[in-house]
């Protein structure tokens, strides 16, 4: 029927509710998990369901530091002064160009970024707070 329920709660409906459909459930490549259901006349999966429906709130689909943008799929991307880790995966993340043992405060150079959260890659947790509060708590 498209109606699914796992032994540890999860439970929801596919979008193409009914009998006689053959349907799948994976976790994809990106970590989401995902139901597809089998399109008879073309021979076809098609998704009809997604646990994360925001691709880039799929944790650590583009790794540490990077950041996810999402035009028709995820693209990642590295902020100033930071590079990719390997060049053929995302998932690794982003690693600083400087090394933080020799930086100097006067050397340092901070950019703000709008809309970014490293969420479950933060050195710490604080409460929202200007550009040059957060400046000064990182020197």
């Amino acid at each position: 029927m498209g109606r699914f329920f796992s032994s540890d709660m999860l439970q929801f409906n596919v979008s193409d509710m009914g009998f006689g459909i053959l349907r799948r459930l994976t976790i994809d490549t990106d970590g989401n998990l995902r139901m597809y259901s089998l399109d008879n006349s073309t021979g076809l999966w098609k998704m009809s369901w997604q646990a994360i429906a925001q691709p880039c709130a799929v944790h650590g689909i583009c790794g540490r530091f990077s950041i996810c943008t999402y035009v028709s799929k995820p693209k990642c991307t590295c902020p100033p002064g930071y590079e990719m880790v390997n060049g053929s995966d995302w998932s690794r993340g982003c690693r600083p160009m400087f090394r933080s043992r020799n930086l100097e405060s006067r050397h340092v150079k901070f950019v703000e970024v709008p809309n970014v959260d490293y969420w479950g890659f933060d050195l710490n947790a604080t409460a929202p707070l200007s550009f040059e509060s957060c400046r000064e708590l990182c020197l």
